[in-house]
């Protein structure tokens, strides 16, 4: 097999092995990508560094590489309904606003450190109109031909984000495409990721900045500011430096945690799932309606449960299973 490959296997059995990682960037090295072996190698690095460490130059080079275009090296499973899942591996990250950044709202302080222990998966994309079809057998989408909308007139939006839904339907979609025969016999069980789980994803390693691009958010990185006037399909703009799509704009994100404006004050150090219950649940970042403010890492948005809104959408989070 290859050693890429190989090593990509392993990482499955065990996503915390910073040797393993280390050990892909070599034999990317060797077959002459060596754009993909640094990246790799600042991906594990910042993980593992403290907010107060040295992060700005390995931060500033990783996002050097993500704006050429360097295809991060990330292990990756496609489900039973061609759901495409990258793996977030464990690592530290500083979560919610720098001091100095503008604007902050309360609610992102005070920026602290988490841990994320756990291991997970998570949607490449935002859950398209066409997966929940297939699970659901409904079409919620205010942006869906079925539905007329006069701004989607003549597209197929089988590829765009679904939105228009519930947090509860969205959790729904969690538990249905969990018992689906395949995915059952795979051990993957699915989930809204917490909202800790979230900023650490969309960050990807980039803590200093406003955006993992960078302070700066333009029409080429996202959809958002009414540019369009409607989502897009998934995938159009650049991922991530973990292989992530649509980190910020296109809708907003569904999270697991009930929202509360002092959550941080005594938010865990370690793989905090919020509240034990509240009004409204947190969204996190931004979408084709959204102003750049409502777009960066931290921003906190929410909503009622019940509430339903034609640019609020998902994506999935799922359990490791250890392959070993």
């Amino acid at each position: 097999m290859d050693p890429v490959q190989m090593l990509l296997t392993a990482l499955r059995v065990d996503p915390g092995d910073d040797m393993a990682w280390l050990a892909l960037a070599d034999a990317l090295e060797e077959q002459g990508q060596a754009d993909r072996a640094e990246l790799t190698r600042l991906s594990a690095r910042l993980r593992r560094l403290r907010a107060d460490d040295e992060r700005a130059e390995p931060e500033r080079r990783m996002r050097e590489l993500v704006a050429a275009s360097v295809e991060p090296c990330v292990v990756r499973i496609t489900n039973s309904i061609g759901m495409d899942l990258v793996l977030v591996p464990p690592g530290r990250f500083a979560m919610g606003s720098l001091s100095d950044s503008t604007p902050v709202c309360r609610d992102e302080h005070p920026r602290h450190e988490v841990e994320i222990t756990r291991p997970f998966f998570l949607g490449r994309f935002l859950v398209t109109q066409g997966e929940y079809a297939i699970v659901m057998d409904a079409h919620p989408s205010q942006f869906s031909g079925r539905n007329a909308e006069a701004r989607v007139a003549g597209l197929d939006t089988s590829s765009f984000p679904v939105e228009s839904l519930t947090h509860s339907e969205a959790v729904t979609f969690c538990g249905r495409l969990s018992g689906l025969p395949p995915e059952v016999a795979a051990g993957r069980t699915y989930r809204l990721p917490t909202e800790a789980e979230w900023e650490y994803a969309s960050r990807a390693g980039s803590d200093r900045t406003t955006f993992h691009f960078g302070d700066i958010l333009n029409e080429d990185q996202a959809n958002f500011g009414k540019r369009l006037n409607r989502p897009c399909p998934v995938g159009l703009h650049p991922p991530n430096a973990w292989g992530l799509y649509d980190m910020h704009g296109n809708v907003w994100e569904w999270c697991s945690d009930w929202f509360a404006e002092d959550y941080y004050e005594i938010a865990p150090a370690t793989d905090p799932t919020g509240p034990s219950g509240g009004n409204h649940h947190v969204l996190r970042g931004g979408s084709w309606f959204s102003t750049e403010v409502g777009c960066r890492c931290a921003y906190r948005g929410m909503s009622a449960s019940d509430h339903r809104d034609e640019d609020t959408g998902f994506r999935v989070a799922c359990a490791v299973r250890r392959m070993g």
